[in-house]
């Protein structure tokens, strides 16, 4: 659920978000995401072999959450378009460290169930369509009673609760068996 939650404000709230501060210039917008992208395609190469490959999931999981939610509570405070960069660059760059080894955990996962690999994919995804609608749903209410920043507040909540995958997950998908 966390990651569906978090996955949304990063796809709609902040680039809204970066829209609003901006105020609209399209160009500005462009070249500032731009850039964060740029930072993020060549970090990601050289960061994700290695991390997939010579590190404990776990314990990158658990500091790269930390460090990602970090960036969340952060954005509260952007007001300029070189603040973007900065705090864009550098969640993205812990955003790497959030979603590698959680993905290469949820796959691991998933093909520790063996025949039961469709109910697991069933239920992952259910998870992950109630976190974006639960989200959803809170950024409205948060919306018409608070400034769109307190959005990244439950997204850096719902980026802690990602720690939840280390260790316990595969002991709770045992059951099927």
């Amino acid at each position: 659920m966390a990651d569906g939650a978090e996955n949304i404000v990063w796809v709609v709230v902040w680039p809204v978000f970066i829209y609003q501060l901006l105020k609209g210039n399209y160009f500005y917008v462009g070249a500032v995401s731009s850039l964060i992208i740029a930072v993020t395609v060549i970090l990601q190469l050289l960061l994700g072999k290695y991390i997939d490959l010579r590190t404990s999931k776990e314990k990158v999981l658990k500091w790269g959450s930390f460090f990602y939610s970090l960036g969340w509570l952060v954005k509260i405070f952007i007001t300029t378009a070189f603040q973007i960069f900065i705090v864009g660059s550098y969640h993205s760059i812990t955003r790497i460290f959030l979603r590698t080894p959680f993905d290469a955990l949820t796959y691991e996962i998933a093909a520790d169930q063996e025949h039961y690999v469709d109910e697991y994919t069933v239920l992952h995804e259910m998870a992950i369509s109630f976190g974006r609608t639960l989200m959803i749903v809170l950024i409205v209410f948060v919306s018409f009673y608070f400034v769109i920043q307190w959005v990244f507040i439950l997204a850096a909540l719902a980026a802690i609760v990602f720690n939840l995958l280390e260790g316990g997950g595969q002991k709770q998908f045992s059951r099927f068996e």
